[in-house]
């Protein structure tokens, strides 16, 4: 016979299996030890680079795919908007690829720069490896 069901459930705090595998709650305590450490260097990670790019500003080439994908005459209201604000002085690019949540259509454009960032960058390595092999060619390889 199963224990009767406590008078208010709570989800949030869900009881622990009456028995549980010492082995197995140890394997998971070990697992969940090593989760929360890679989140705390990701963590660090995240704030050394916005601080470096607080120190650096953000490079050219991200400015302007910023600007031009916002400022297209086909973008959305959102993105003419930030447009609009960003050559007004109101905002900078910097803030909103910093904190793209702040702004309405930052997070979107935000992921499309770095959408067309790493399509750039698969295309520059593909044109690498292109080129190394049509060189190996060259030499009888």
């Amino acid at each position: 016979m199963t224990a009767p069901l406590p008078e208010r459930f709570d989800a949030a705090t869900p009881a622990e299996p009456e028995t549980q595998d010492p082995l197995e709650r140890q394997q998971l305590e070990v697992a969940t030890r090593g989760l929360e450490a890679a989140l705390d260097r990701i963590a660090e990670d995240v704030a050394v680079a916005r601080e470096q790019e607080a120190r650096e500003g953000l490079d050219a080439s991200t400015l302007a795919l910023l600007d031009a994908l916002a400022g297209v005459a086909d973008a959305s209201l959102e993105r003419r908007s930030l447009h609009g604000r960003v050559a007004a002085g109101r905002i900078t690019w910097e803030q909103v690829w910093t904190y793209p949540g702040a702004e309405a259509g930052g997070r979107a454009l935000v992921l499309d720069v770095i959408r067309h960032q790493a399509s750039d960058g698969v295309a520059a390595r593909l044109r690498f490896i292109e080129a190394e092999a049509a060189e190996g060619h060259d030499r009888g390889k």
